[in-house]
């Protein structure tokens, strides 16, 4: 992926590995809110029917976690805002997790920083 890079650079990028397939649940790491970051949780839902995610923010004390459950339309894909979906500030890790028997999900998660100078992406870990 290519932004504007802000203003101290004319562009910027990231990218991934790719998955060979979807997967039942991914963990992803460490992700920021504040302080000039944006975290954000990438759902695809490559089946023909909607699914229901289970998706945890976990603080880093463990104090404070927050689970909430969202339905990804068919073959669409949701993203969410760390800070404005779980009500965190600070730091926290992502489970995601598919709540439909027999129905996998593709995840990612990406995050900018110094006004989108710099940014990363990864699909963390993943199980089925």
């Amino acid at each position: 992926m290519y932004w504007h890079g802000g203003p101290d650079s004319s562009e910027a990028c990231h990218d991934s590995i790719g998955m060979a397939a979807p997967r039942r649940a991914f963990f992803l790491p460490d992700g920021q809110t504040g302080g000039g970051y944006e975290t954000w949780t990438l759902i695809q839902n490559p089946n023909s029917t909607p699914v229901t995610v289970e998706i945890t923010c976990m603080t880093p004390t463990g104090v404070g976690n927050v689970t909430k459950n969202e339905t990804i339309a068919a073959n669409s894909r949701s993203t969410f805002e760390l800070g404005r979906h779980s009500g965190l500030t600070g730091r926290a890790s992502t489970m995601v997790t598919s709540k439909t028997s027999g129905k996998n999900i593709m995840v990612e998660r990406a995050m900018y920083w110094n006004n989108r100078g710099a940014g990363t992406d990864t699909i963390g870990g993943f199980s089925d």
